[in-house]
């Protein structure tokens, strides 16, 4: 066999031409496989498409498929919390589940309401108390007791700031068989009053302050002496001491000042008559044990 471009004479079985290369007739032309750039043979495939040389590593869709689970998390939390009671689990009612912190810290500090305060001793089932109807000076019913004898009324209104001033109208008020007799004797045209004072911010877990029942009487038949007034008063500290007041003067409306706790002027050492005894405290929950400076013992109790 002879080469058709140059003439060189070819042994049978021969694909190229040994002298020029040429391919002889019969004999498909074979294409050279490429070599990636990292050393790996392409398939014949791959040979066939012209080489873009060498490619960028792939990104990782694993960052994208963190970063959604992260969203579609912080999104789901966002709604549970939105769709949660307030007040850390409470209920309706702002009670915390058992075991769970109190809803509301300001609730525990408030305390229980008091409706009732009683002093007993000396002989007396009520040496001096106040029990009302409805918590912490309501408008309503109350029921004062003054060694023994009840005053009961009505509250119709609250007032002088921090002191919560209650004021009962004469109108309605029951005084019984209390006081003296000029003060029950006292002509129809008098004026009767009654005034509770109780610490404004109260509880039966906190009750410091200054609690007094006053009574007063304007009887202008008596001449000079037409004011009457007298006061009781329990001054309950909260350092473990105490003292307990009482006062009556019949005067006017300013010498009567000195028998009336709510006024600036009160001083019981100027009452016609008066007592003042200090006492120190023992307290068991909602009860004190009260000792008195001339040794008489009393029992104080809240609810």
């Amino acid at each position: 066999m002879f080469c058709s471009k140059c003439g060189t004479r070819v042994p049978d079985g021969s694909k190229f031409c040994p002298g020029c290369g040429a391919p002889l007739p019969g004999q498909p032309a074979q294409v050279a496989v490429p070599q990636r750039p990292d050393g790996f043979q392409a398939t014949s495939a791959e040979g066939s498409q012209p080489s873009a040389g060498p490619q960028p590593p792939k990104k990782s869709k694993a960052p994208i498929i963190v970063c959604a689970v992260v969203a579609v998390v912080a999104i789901a939390a966002v709604a549970v919390f939105a769709l949660m009671p307030k007040g850390g689990g409470a209920d309706s009612n702002g009670v915390a589940p058992a075991g769970d912190a109190p809803a509301s810290t300001e609730a525990v500090e408030q305390g229980t309401p008091w409706t009732s305060m009683d002093l007993s001793g000396n002989g007396y089932t009520h040496e001096f108390g106040i029990a009302l109807d409805e918590p912490d000076g309501t408008l309503g019913p109350v029921t004062i007791y003054d060694q023994d004898q009840v005053v009961a009324g009505d509250i119709t209104s609250n007032s002088n700031g921090d002191e919560n001033l209650m004021c009962l109208d004469y109108g309605d008020i029951n005084w019984g068989s209390w006081g003296p007799d000029s003060f029950r004797n006292a002509d129809s045209g008098s004026d009767k009053e009654c005034t509770l004072l109780v610490p404004g911010d109260a509880t039966v877990e906190n009750p410091w302050g200054r609690w007094a029942f006053i009574a007063t009487c304007d009887d202008y038949s008596s001449g000079d002496q037409y004011l009457f007034t007298r006061s009781t008063t329990l001054e309950l500290n909260e350092d473990g001491t105490g003292s307990y007041e009482f006062a009556a003067m019949w005067g006017d409306y300013v010498t009567c000042e000195v028998a009336d706790p709510s006024d600036e002027n009160y001083d019981p050492s100027k009452a016609d008559n008066s007592f003042v005894h200090s006492f120190t405290w023992e307290r068991s929950g909602n009860t004190f044990d009260i000792t008195f400076d001339n040794g008489n013992t009393y029992t104080l109790t809240f609810e």
